[in-house]
This record gives structure tokens, sequence and C-alpha cells, in this order.
């Protein structure tokens, strides 16, 4: 009889201590997934791919030339992005320049786009983010030649224009600033300044001693722009 009842109590506590190794074995794997479980929904909260468009605003040539911007965005993570946008801009006073046959300022147009990356901090409804994006600036039609040739004596110089497409490397540094009213929308704001190198005209001047014209360029250079932008973005 005794021998029964101490089987039946080492039982009961073989049967106790199992169901608490049970319960903290229960407490680890809870602790250890819920690391997890918690990166899963910060990820999930982040849409990987944005599609965007709003109004971006450069100012260049001394006026602020406004037009349409078209964004994309790659979220790499909740903090990192990968992004591209090309803005047109209607009406671009640093490529227009002065018609010497008509003496009449010609306005052009310029196409830009920027391609790089930002980083910062988001919350639920909030980001925040500094922006690097290397580009391009590019005009159809601006002054690439200008200046005089020379005539026959006593006929003064003869004025010269030559228009083509201009090019220029372009690279936009500011900040980020994001609004999440939806899960699928936001709206976003960018501040900052894009640099532009300018490729400078090429002039020419008329040489009497060789009665040809000297070629030199002039505004070459890096200048820096202010520039703002506001979009709605799509988020999926």
């Amino acid at each position: 009889m005794k021998c029964l009842l101490r089987c039946s109590r080492m039982s009961g506590s073989f049967v106790a201590q199992a169901r608490r190794y049970t319960i903290a074995l229960r407490f680890v794997v809870l602790a250890a997934a819920l690391p997890w479980a918690t990166s899963a929904a910060a990820a999930q909260a982040t849409p990987r791919f944005e599609l965007g468009a709003g109004v971006a605003v450069l100012k260049h040539g001394g006026s602020a030339n406004a037009g349409p911007d078209f964004l994309a965005v790659y979220n790499l993570t909740r903090y990192l992005s990968l992004e591209g946008s090309i803005a047109w801009f209607p009406s671009e006073a640093g490529f227009t320049y002065l018609d010497p046959f008509k003496l009449q300022l010609v306005e052009t147009s310029a196409v830009q786009g920027l391609f790089g990356a930002k980083a910062g901090y988001r919350t639920n409804r909030f980001g925040v983010f500094g922006k690097v994006r290397p580009g391009f600036i590019s005009s159809p039609s601006t002054e690439r030649v200008t200046g005089f040739l020379p005539t026959p004596p006593g006929f003064g110089s003869q004025p010269v224009l030559q228009v083509g497409r201009l090019t220029e490397k372009a690279l936009d540094l500011g900040g980020v600033v994001e609004y999440y009213p939806a899960r699928h929308w936001a709206l976003r704001a960018d501040l900052g300044s894009t640099l532009i190198f300018d490729e400078g005209v090429t002039f020419l001047r008329p040489n009497p001693a060789t009665g040809t014209s000297d070629a030199s360029t002039v505004g070459a250079g890096t200048s820096s722009h202010f520039q703002f932008s506001f979009s709605g973005q799509f988020r999926f």
C-alpha cells in the first residue's frame, strides 16, 4: 500500500514537473518569436513600392521654374529607399537665351531626371529622411555658341548664334517629409538644393591679327539652386 502511494506521489510530481517544463518552453518559444513577429509586422506596415505625381519648383536663371513631377520609389527597408523622379519645366529661365538677330529673349523648356536614395526614420503616420540624388537637367534647344564673326575691314563684325541640345549633370541634396493618412497613400514634400554643373557657352571674339575668331568658354562652373516639390503617392 505504501509502495502504491509512493508511486502515485512520484507520478504526480513527474506530471507537475513536466507541465512546468512545457510552460517554460512555451515562454521561451514566444520570447524568441516575438522580435521576428514585431519585425514582420513593421515590414508589412511599409509597402514595397510607391508611385507619385506632383509639382516641382526649381529656382534657376533668376526665376522659379515650375512643372509636373513624377516619382517612383522602392523601399528596401522601413528606413532606406531607392527612388527616381522626372520633372518637366515648360519654361526654364536658366536656359533662356538672347537672339542677337531679333534682339529678343527666347524661352525654352527643360527636363530634369534625378535618381538616388533616401534614408531616415518613419512611424505609421510620419517619415523624415535625407536624400542624395544625382542626375541631369536637359534643354532641347538652347544657346551653345554665340559671339561675333570677323568681316572685311570697315564692315565691323557679324553676330553668330548656334542653338542645340544641352544636357548638364545635376546633384539633388536635401530632406523629405512624408505624411501617411492611410496605408496605401502618402503626401510628400521635398526641400533642398540642386547643384548644376554648368558646361558654359562657347563665345567667339574676332581677332584682327588673324582675321578669324578666338573661342573661349564662358559661364562654366558649379551653381547651387533651391528646389522644392510636393506630391501625392500611391503605395503598394
